[in-house]
């Protein structure tokens, strides 16, 4: 189940994905939503090194990155538009 709507208060932490998932979250999530999605790389270690956790998290059979913490500006390595085939 998708997120969508809800704040990091309301699920606990922040859904993320692989480079190699994003082509199946954005199609299983955003596939009916008409808004021009962006892809946020994120520096991991960064993340880490100031005290927010990252989990690797079953879901689905496949393992995903959670980050258990508030998203900073400072995390973000680059943006790029998600292109849809």
């Amino acid at each position: 189940m998708s997120t969508q709507g809800r704040s990091l208060d309301d699920v606990g932490f922040i859904h993320c994905s692989t480079a190699v998932q994003v082509t199946g979250v954005a199609d299983a999530f955003c596939s009916d939503d008409p808004l021009t999605r962006v892809i946020l790389e994120l520096d991991v270690d960064a993340i880490e090194t100031s005290g927010t956790e990252v989990r690797w998290e079953l879901a689905g059979g496949e393992l995903f990155p959670h980050i258990y913490g508030p998203l900073r500006p400072e995390f973000v390595v680059s943006m790029t538009p998600l292109v849809r085939g």
